[in-house]
């Protein structure tokens, strides 16, 4: 779903290519439970897209990624980090 352009920018990552997209952002991708989707809202082109992220330690977290498409393919996600979970505070 990623087109061979495709870009990540987040707090931590300046418009990284879809390579290092895979090696920094998912290199402990074990440690993800679940990511449940709170809200997406679209436009033809672009997707805003809230969740939840639970992991197997029992934290928690929710971002929002705000998302470019171009010929049915994912060109740019943007992430916008959340809050810590009430749930992962106990």
């Amino acid at each position: 779903m990623l087109a061979n352009i495709f870009t990540f920018t987040s707090p931590n990552d300046d418009t990284i290519s879809r390579e290092a997209y895979w090696d920094v952002c998912w290199v402990h991708r074990d440690v993800i439970a679940n990511f449940d989707l709170l809200d997406i809202v679209t436009t033809q082109h672009t997707a805003f897209v809230r969740y939840n992220c639970k992991l197997h330690d029992g934290k928690a977290f929710q971002n929002v990624e705000y998302m470019t498409i171009s010929n049915g393919k994912v060109t740019s996600v943007t992430v916008y980090f959340g809050h810590t979970l009430a749930e992962a505070r106990e």
